[in-house]
């Protein structure tokens, strides 16, 4: 790669994609988690009961009635991972190695007074295959609920439907802030590369 082949800056390797899901179906899936009793405290792969994240959680892939939204929000994010690589070919020779999978989505609301400190996605045991972060937001947080990148000063404000995926790496310290007002509900996947 020559010089004039690089971009005129570096990019900071976050991208948002609007509309990856329609309102109907975000309020949808939303309606679904609340009469769904089997909600649980968030977790986190460290910890059952984390100090620094705090929120109801549900993983979809433990129950075949949720099957539907699996497949769904599935092709919808997987159609965003593949532009990310045209956009990023480097992140495209992994994503083409053909050993990528996307991990079944966990569904979680953050209410006022919740959410999750800065973290990063690929530093504990078990987390290590993530090479890809995604978070789809199922609501718009007028107020609060960003998710905020340190190192790359940027904040993303949640809106139905919208998309946003970046690494899990270290270089991608964020955190989930909690919403001043109303409820903040995330469908959280990772683009991993099994051992």
């Amino acid at each position: 790669m020559s010089s004039q082949d690089l971009p005129p800056r570096a990019p900071d390797f976050v991208e948002i994609y609007n509309d990856v899901i329609d309102g109907a179906t975000c309020r949808n899936i939303i309606e679904r988690f609340e009469n769904d009793d089997r909600k649980q405290p968030s977790w986190s792969q460290k910890s059952k009961a984390p100090k620094d994240r705090t929120g109801m959680m549900l993983c979809l892939p433990d129950h075949d009635d949720w099957q539907d939204v699996v497949d769904q929000v599935g092709r919808a994010v997987m159609l965003r991972v593949h532009d990310y690589a045209k956009r990023y070919p480097a992140f495209g020779m992994v994503l083409n190695s053909g050993q990528c999978k996307l991990t079944h989505p966990l569904l979680e609301r953050i209410e006022p007074g919740q959410g999750f400190d800065w973290h990063i996605d690929g530093n504990k045991p078990g987390t290590e295959n993530r090479v890809l972060s995604t978070i789809l937001y199922l609501a718009t947080i007028d107020q609060g609920g960003e998710t905020q990148f340190a190192y790359q000063g940027k904040a993303v404000r949640p809106a139905a439907g919208m998309l946003v995926i970046f690494p899990p790496f270290w270089t991608h310290l964020h955190r989930g802030a909690t919403p001043a007002e109303g409820q903040k509900y995330n469908l959280t996947s990772f683009v991993i590369l099994p051992a």
